[in-house]
């Protein structure tokens, strides 16, 4: 079903868990429609839960939604990087960790009892959160993904997103080098975000109250195989925005979303 306005069928959801690049901002410039039909959201008494495949913590990603123009002292928010660290926090301390991605990304790690090696031979698992922009070298990192491989080393994608959105390029994200990791050199990656249910559950867990009844919450996302697959297996409706990801790559997948709309409004 095509929408014209998220209000189309606002009453029939209490909870909307939205996605964030390519819903409501580029990565570098905010979606003023998309925004304001939230903040409307928010005074009707609906709770907005942003639920984004970002391998950094939710209080980095609540600082960026207070700039774009989120209403509220203090967002919903969950990503992949808060559940990343929860299961790092109950599942590796005390272990060596080899982290390949950006500096920015360390804090993914920090103050959760682990110590960080530089060497990936001497680390128990790996930290996959790299990314690239759209002009950069994409086999740069093969070398490392090779060592991953040949030693079956468990290796964790806080980030299964395979391109992100960013002003009017495509930026590789970590997903895309977890699936280079398994197709090109026969490695294994854990995906740790959308369309894994483990975000999901940790959202239930984070506001219970708000989604305790499925039938009542709405996903709305822009990329078909992370944001509508994981709100279709986690048994709720969705909305995908076909200005986003999937629509700007002409994607195409088996499960159809319950409502379309060209951009969030």
């Amino acid at each position: 079903m095509e929408l014209e306005s998220i209000f189309n069928i606002a009453d029939g959801y209490d909870t909307f868990l939205v996605d964030i690049w390519g819903v409501i901002y580029d990565g570098k410039h905010p979606f003023p429609e998309a925004i304001a039909a939230l903040n409307t959201l928010k005074k009707q008494g609906k709770s907005i839960i942003f639920v984004s495949n970002n391998p950094r913590s939710s209080t980095f990603v609540k600082s960026t939604l207070k700039e774009l123009g989120v209403a509220g002292e203090e967002p919903q928010v969950v990503t992949s990087g808060d559940v990343m660290r929860h299961i790092l926090r109950e599942q590796h301390q005390g272990q060596k960790v080899y982290h390949l991605g950006q500096a920015r990304n360390q804090d993914l790690l920090s103050g959760l009892g682990m110590v960080k090696t530089d060497h990936m031979e001497h680390s128990d698992f790996v930290v996959l959160s790299c990314f690239l922009e759209e002009n950069e070298d994409d086999l740069q990192f093969d070398s490392d993904l090779k060592i991953m491989a040949d030693r079956q080393m468990l290796v964790y994608c806080p980030n299964p997103d395979i391109h992100a959105k960013q002003d009017q390029s495509l930026r590789k994200t970590a997903g895309y080098f977890a699936r280079r990791l398994e197709q090109k050199f026969g490695g294994k990656a854990i995906r740790i975000g959308k369309p894994n249910r483990v975000i999901f559950e940790y959202a239930q867990k984070m506001y219970p109250q708000a989604c305790k009844n499925k039938e009542r919450i709405l996903m709305i996302g822009d990329t078909l195989g992370t944001d509508i697959k994981g709100g279709h297996e986690f048994g709720i409706a969705t909305l995908f925005v076909q200005e986003g990801i999937s629509g700007l790559l002409k994607e195409s997948m088996d499960i159809q979303p319950t409502y379309t709309i060209k951009s969030l409004k």
